[in-house]
């Protein structure tokens, strides 16, 4: 089993069967300087006392600590972030330590890891969500600990196995993509503390069943949710102020759209690819602010004014 010093694995399948089991281990690790001469990983000084792991030297490596401290030209500092695809595509890699001292995990870190033990990512004191790592047919129920306030960006993309996700109460934000591909979920609640999800967080869920989702007290729009094809008539609810990033991204079926005067915000790419739709915006008070794309490929865009 991978050794995630100051990390919760959860949901840990051994043999197929999906098993939910939480388990921090700790290790001596964090006492140890490491020199960045002689590691086999590759690390970045930052502008203060941090560093950042941004890949490995050794080629094939099987098993991977991080140090929470590394000496760099005889200076020492805290490791506190793993790069952006820092042990992307490392398949030979079955097992990975990471210290407390980690606050930040890139995008794609370890992707394509697939010799990782299926589990659950949580980190920095148990308040963010990196997602899933290792083999993604292993993900099929998951249960977000309490103590997550963030779900990183891409988090469950592509786990095509996935089919229910529990979102506690406290989280305040999901990232982009986090939830894309996801094409079996089915049974998924956004809590009320949730006040930012990014752009195409459930694109390609298609078995989700389809509805507008609206969030943050009724102020803010994701967009459409489930298949698209059932996206045809759409009234916004009067308390929206913003539309999302990619909120009717290709919902080529939808020919008719009620957005209230309160909306002053309208993100990228909103409308891109809605052909059938002729949409109307009430911009007289010159208040409303069109992001880029937002009404490419549509049928026709008229603004009152």
């Amino acid at each position: 089993m991978a050794i995630a010093v100051g990390t919760e694995l959860l949901a840990v399948a051994k043999d197929g069967n999906n098993q939910k089991k939480n388990e921090t281990i700790t290790s001596n690790i964090d006492a140890a300087i490491v020199d960045a001469s002689t590691s086999i990983l590759k690390f970045s000084p930052l502008g203060d006392d941090s560093a950042k792991v941004t890949g490995y030297k050794e080629e094939n490596p099987t098993s991977i600590d991080i140090p929470s401290k590394v000496k760099i030209d005889g200076k020492v500092y805290n490791v506190k972030i793993i790069g952006e695809d820092a042990f992307a595509r490392c398949r030979s890699l079955k097992s990975i330590s990471i210290p407390e001292s980690v606050t930040s995990i890139g995008d794609d870190a370890f992707y394509g890891c697939d010799e990782l033990p299926p589990h659950l990512l949580v980190y920095d004191n148990g308040t963010k969500c990196y997602g899933w790592v290792g083999d993604k047919s292993k993900c099929i129920e998951v249960t977000i600990p309490k103590s997550v306030t963030s779900i990183r960006r891409s988090a469950f993309s592509k786990c095509s196995s996935l089919t229910s996700v529990y979102i506690p109460e406290g989280v305040t934000s999901i990232g982009d993509w986090a939830f894309g591909g996801c094409g079996s979920l089915t049974d998924i609640t956004i809590p009320e503390s949730v006040t930012s999800i990014g752009g195409l967080v459930f694109y390609g869920c298609d078995a989700l069943p389809p509805h507008l989702l609206v969030y943050n007290k009724g102020t803010k729009c994701y967009g459409w949710v489930g298949d698209k094809s059932k996206c045809i008539e759409v009234t916004i609810p009067k308390g929206v102020t913003s539309i999302g990033d990619w909120a009717f991204y290709e919902c080529g079926s939808l020919t008719n759209i009620t957005i209230p005067k309160g909306v002053t915000n309208i993100g990228d790419w909103a409308f891109e690819g809605c052909k059938n739709l002729d949409v109307v915006i009430d911009n007289k008070k010159q208040n409303v602010i069109i992001g880029y794309g937002a009404f490419n490929d549509c049928k026709s865009v008229k603004f009152l004014k």
